[in-house]
């Protein structure tokens, strides 16, 4: 069977650097007469104003990932969906049962999702407001920047950080509402186009979306009905939304310790699914090194899934995760891996 063929997103990355480039050079040029005259006055007045333009554009990001999440939660209620958490950086507001709890937790990679638990599912689920919102909460605050910059023109330093927060809410819902995968990941508006046109990959959505919510209010994935995940036949082929749950599949038959259900799926997951994100094909790798070992298989297989990538995720990342979460014994035996490979060489 010929394997599809990965999408990397290349072109996704450069949109992406272009318009961050364009709105560097907006800022810039918005901005080059405070700097121009600061940098005739003293160095260090031309040094203060650079950094104040930096921590602007830190605010201004912030700010928008809110309004970005914020969009998503007010769409998705208008389309019928319950809140299940909000999260920005590791700050996170989860609903558990009819009571709001704020904890920490944080995901590599992601600065702030906001999840949603959809409605019965059906074909016509509604998924073009809910994907699109953030891309509007954008809009709205950098509308709201604009009429408030026009108001308090006269004072410099409030029009610095308006100038600055109305280029980046353009810019990221440039970003994240023109259809393309960034990296391997595919954006709101390619996910709100794509679940628009596919049954399959809708009800991949609909069933991460319902397991993300039940995660985030403690429950374990062996708790879950089965058959949310259930992967449908050759969609892993389709993209991250459809292989996703290929991976929750996995993780919940390791939950259950049923290793030879977990070996099974993962395995497929690696040789036939190109939508498998990065970050999902490493730590999928980990879990059947550590089935390898628990079913004694040869050294040399367990070698050769050893990448350099590999090693380098589990020392930085999937450490971390895996002691967070108690599961020490995978790390252990990740570890003896690594050592008997060590000794071979």
């Amino acid at each position: 069977m010929q394997k599809p063929k990965k999408q990397n997103g290349t072109a996704g990355r450069i949109v992406s650097l272009l318009l961050y480039m364009l709105a560097g050079a907006f800022i810039g040029g918005a901005h080059f007469g405070e700097i121009q005259i600061a940098g005739r006055l003293n160095i260090v007045k031309f040094f203060l104003i650079m950094l104040l333009i930096f921590v602007f554009v830190y605010l201004a990001i912030l700010l928008q990932i809110i309004a970005h999440e914020a969009g998503h939660l007010v769409f998705g209620k208008l389309s019928g969906y319950g809140f299940a958490s909000f999260r920005i950086g590791n700050l996170m507001l989860v609903k558990t049962g009819a009571r709001l709890r704020l904890k920490r937790f944080s995901v590599m990679g992601t600065g702030g999702p906001c999840l949603m638990t959809p409605p019965e599912y059906c074909e016509n689920m509604p998924v073009l407001l809910y994907n699109f919102g953030g891309c509007v909460g954008n809009l709205v605050l950098s509308a709201a920047a604009a009429a408030v910059g026009w108001v308090c023109g006269n004072a410099v330093i409030i029009t610095i950080f308006i100038r600055i927060l109305l280029i980046m809410g353009i810019v990221m819902a440039l970003q994240n509402g023109i259809p393309m995968r960034i990296g391997p990941i595919s954006n709101d508006g390619r996910n709100a186009l794509e679940l628009a046109r596919d049954g399959v990959a809708r009800w991949c959505f609909w069933a991460q979306l319902q397991i993300s919510g039940r995660l985030a209010a403690g429950m374990r994935l062996k708790e879950m009905p089965g058959e949310w995940f259930v992967m449908p036949e050759g969609s892993g082929r389709r993209s991250g939304i459809c292989a996703a749950i290929g991976v929750l599949a996995c993780n919940r038959a390791m939950d259950a310790m049923d290793f030879t259900s977990a070996a099974g799926i993962g395995h497929g997951l690696l040789e036939d699914a190109a939508g498998l994100l990065g970050l999902h094909r490493l730590m999928i790798t980990c879990d059947m090194i550590y089935c390898g070992l628990i079913f004694g298989e040869p050294q040399e297989k367990i070698e050769k899934m050893l990448s350099p990538e590999l090693v380098r995720f589990f020392k930085s990342v999937a450490q971390k995760i895996l002691l967070r979460f108690g599961h020490s014994m995978r790390m252990n035996c990740w570890q003896i891996a690594m050592i008997r490979r060590r000794k071979r060489s």
